[in-house]
């Protein structure tokens, strides 16, 4: 999939001032908007257009914590109504029928037709002899117990004519056309619920098959992930001949075969769902489902190990996927983010506020965090200068720490300071063109604890000049590695240190070094 970005128009809804639509504007500048209908009274009456987007026909993109719950709720016969929804159509597109079956179906809709044309022909015969409108009849003749009631309610049954005079002889030509029009509707009967029969079988077969084929790969994810994976030697998803139930069952070292439900505990049970929908995900992605996800708190309840495995996983096997992932935990997304930050481009957004006629707020994270201190160096005093230069220092040395793969001690609830942080950053910047915003930094940054973060009453004579050079080398050593375009700060590819995108990058040094303005790596005119 193309990366899209969306636009929501904002609208309260008890106002009922205009219909909510929803934009996704692709990365070719196609767009598609879609708009939910209100009544005059403000509730919902469809959506417009009623279809969705045709690279989101096949299957659910959005998994919710909700969908996880019910699947494990559900009985083994509820399950497959469950997966038939979010996996919609692209089963039957992709998985169809057997030949064989096909010709089953079509054999059975053909007698369906043909018992059809045999009873309303029968039911002509019955109407001509008894002198009526074959409509009215037919009528009475719906299935065999409506007509059984009819020809008992006339007279016309077995035992009825047998005392009819003999010489009434279309008495007895009418009593054989019911027994014939009975043998109709029962043939029609048979074949009408044989073709429900097939048609239900095809119906769940293809994702029968989709499940079967997943299944096979369920239970090596897991073993990956799950800290049972030493008492398992495999788990499995058991399909009824006809699909309509699903279990999971999980087969120890010992070789005992159990339901899953009554051995993992909850968290291990989540961990099993989720990687069933992420495989089916990964099966639409594979045959024409756009490769976009979204993970709604998903992992909400699964124990912090395993959460950071699945963040492995899915950095591993969906790789050329866009995912949209929520977090409700700070932690979880702190660690989530540690895990993608290396070489993984991502965006933050947090939702500030929410309310009823602004709907959500929402703050990108990881936005340019110089512009507090160039705000202070044209207009604040020494000590916001001193204080901002130093905030902007912490946050270039923890973002640099990670995207440059830099070695830090670890402490106590991995809680590090600039003190932790920044030896190793400097050491590797100085192995590259930015040496002397480096050193140009070092020399100013003791300004941080004299004056910017703690009352020393000596400092308070501090110059306005020597703040401002402070603020201004760390200014330059940001613009040196923070990248605009892509938003990110620059980070170590192999052997080269650059942006996302390229636009930043800084060459290792030279005996002939560039200046501190050529530092950043930028191509002439960049700007």
């Amino acid at each position: 999939m193309t990366r899209a970005e969306f636009t929501r128009r904002q609208v309260n809804l008890s106002g009922h001032a205009s219909n909510p639509r929803v934009t996704v504007t692709f990365s070719d500048e196609k767009t598609f908007t879609r708009e939910l209908e209100l009544n005059g009274d403000g509730e919902p009456v469809g959506m417009h257009p009623e279809a969705p987007h045709k690279l989101f026909k096949g299957s659910g993109f959005v998994l919710r914590r909700q969908d996880i719950i019910s699947f494990l709720r559900a009985s083994p016969g509820q399950r497959y109504p469950i997966f038939a929804s979010f996996m919609k159509g692209v089963a039957s597109n992709v998985l169809g029928l057997s030949v064989e079956a096909e010709q089953r179906l079509e054999e059975a809709a053909a007698e369906k037709v043909e018992r059809v044309e045999i009873r309303e022909r029968e039911i002509g015969e019955l109407a001509s002899l008894l002198q009526m409108n074959p409509d009215r009849l037919a009528a009475h003749v719906l299935d065999a117990g409506t007509f059984r009631m009819w020809v008992t309610a006339n007279g016309l049954s077995r035992a009825q004519t047998r005392h009819k005079t003999a010489r009434r002889a279309n008495y007895r030509a009418i009593a054989a056309q019911v027994e014939v029009v009975r043998k109709s509707i029962e043939e029609y009967v048979k074949a009408s619920q044989e073709l429900a029969r097939l048609r239900k079988i095809a119906s769940v077969t293809p994702l029968g098959n989709v499940l079967r084929e997943v299944s096979e790969t369920l239970s090596e994810s897991f073993l990956e992930i799950s800290p049972q994976a030493q008492s398992v030697a495999k788990v499995e998803l058991h399909l009824s001949s006809d699909a309509t139930e699903i279990d999971l069952f999980a087969t120890l070292a010992n070789g005992v075969r159990v339901k899953a439900e009554g051995y993992f505990s909850e968290a291990n049970l989540d961990l099993l769902a989720l990687l069933l929908f992420l495989s089916l995900l990964k099966f639409a992605g594979q045959h024409g489902q756009a490769k976009f996800m979204a993970l709604d708190d998903v992992l909400q309840s699964v124990d912090s190990p395993v959460r950071v495995k699945v963040a492995q996983f899915l950095v591993r096997e969906f790789a050329n996927w866009q995912l949209l992932i929520t977090f409700h935990d700070r932690l979880w997304k702190e660690q989530f983010g540690a895990i993608l930050s290396p070489g993984q481009p991502f965006v933050e957004r947090e939702i500030k506020a929410w309310s009823l006629d602004s709907g959500p707020h929402l703050v990108q994270l990881r936005r340019n965090a110089s512009s507090d201190l160039r705000e202070s160096l044209a207009l604040g005093g020494t000590r916001s200068i001193c204080g901002d230069a130093g905030y902007l220092l912490e946050v270039m040395s923890d973002w640099l720490s990670k995207s440059l793969q830099t070695s830090v001690t670890r402490r106590h609830g991995d809680k590090y300071t600039l003190g932790d942080t920044w030896p190793s950053v400097a050491s590797s910047l100085k192995k590259t063109v930015a040496t002397s915003l480096v050193e140009n930094v070092e020399k100013y940054s003791w300004l941080r604890n004299a004056h910017g973060a703690h009352y020393n009453e000596w400092a308070e004579s501090l110059s306005i000049e020597d703040a401002r050079a402070f603020g201004s080398a760390t200014i330059a050593l940001w613009d040196a590695v923070w990248c605009e375009k892509c938003r990110e700060p620059a980070g170590k590819h192999g052997d080269l240190i650059h942006c996302r995108c390229g636009l930043v990058s800084l060459p290792k040094k030279v005996k002939n070094s560039q200046s501190a303005d050529d530092a950043s790596g930028r191509q002439p005119g960049s700007d």
